[in-house]
């Protein structure tokens, strides 16, 4: 009885403890800390792999250092398989300081596909957005494929930190928002962009000529800032990206206004994005 009383207790303290590292190592899932074991994580993709290593050595950290390796492989096991939804643990092996874990997939990966929704943007902005969004479709679509749905659970916020490092070089000063969804037999990975701080306000247009006459050059200014609108509320970081594409514009525009048109000018732009955008522009004839 005594030994029957011994052996429950013993696996009562084991269940206390084990729950106490779980909560422990989901409040630490995201922080990066030294720790006494590294860890090798396989089977899954290489983010999703630093997250669960980071989870891991949360729980590592917490172990007792008496406790041998195969206690600690069976705490490991455990707790992934209650940290990691969507995934099982194959195995879990620990030598000479380094935890290795190896997981799949619960079930047959699911479909993904990856949707950029358009801000609302006018042309010629709009089409520079679309290309910029060609470019990123198919490494995002790399990123979700075969994830399972419910390890959204836990890694969603390390998900969107990949999305961002995506984005970042292609579409600075945009903040993507998340959204998953079904419909039929896959599911979407819904991104939307609002545009970050700073903006561009205005665009102040200037226009030199030794060849055209004076008063020209306010019609040509004022037609410039009509058409220069779709620019203003553009983050200023994005519209510097872009400054070769609407130098391109505005000299593609002037050419046909009629006097231009007529003269058959040379024209030169540049433009400097920031909040108060400076579009600068020589014309000769």
């Amino acid at each position: 009885m005594a030994s029957e009383s011994f052996s429950k207790l013993g696996k009562y303290q084991f269940k206390l403890w084990v729950a106490a590292v779980f909560i422990a190592a989901t409040l630490l899932m995201f922080t990066d800390r030294a720790f006494a074991y590294s860890v090798d994580a396989d089977g899954v993709p290489d983010w999703l792999a630093q997250i669960i290593e980071r989870s891991i050595s949360a729980v590592a950290e917490r172990m007792p250092e008496s406790q041998s390796d195969k206690n600690a492989e069976k705490v490991v096991e455990v707790i992934s398989g209650k940290l990691f939804d969507g995934y099982k643990v194959d195995s879990v092996s620990i030598s000479s300081g380094v935890i290795k874990i190896n997981l799949s997939s619960e079930k047959t990966p699911e479909k993904w596909r990856v949707e950029v929704q358009t801000p609302q943007i006018q042309d010629p902005p709009l089409q520079w957005f679309n290309t910029d969004i060609e470019a990123i479709e198919k490494p995002l679509n790399e990123l979700i494929q075969g994830i399972p749905v419910e390890a959204l659970n836990w890694c969603d916020a390390g998900l969107k930190e990949e999305v961002q490092k995506i984005l970042a070089p292609v579409l600075p000063g945009w903040k993507p928002t998340l959204i998953v969804y079904s419909e039929k037999e896959e599911y979407i990975l819904k991104i939307s962009l609002a545009p970050e701080l700073p903006l561009v306000l205005a665009v102040n247009p200037t226009l030199t000529s030794n060849s055209l006459p004076t008063l020209l050059h306010e019609d040509l200014r004022e037609d410039l800032m009509e058409r220069a609108s779709p620019f203003i509320g553009l983050p200023v970081v994005w519209a510097k990206r872009h400054e070769k594409e609407i130098n391109v514009w505005t000299e593609n525009f002037l050419q046909t206004r009629g006097i231009v048109e007529r003269t058959s000018a040379e024209i030169k732009s540049t433009f400097s994005a920031g909040q108060v955008s400076q579009m600068k522009v020589n014309v000769e004839s």
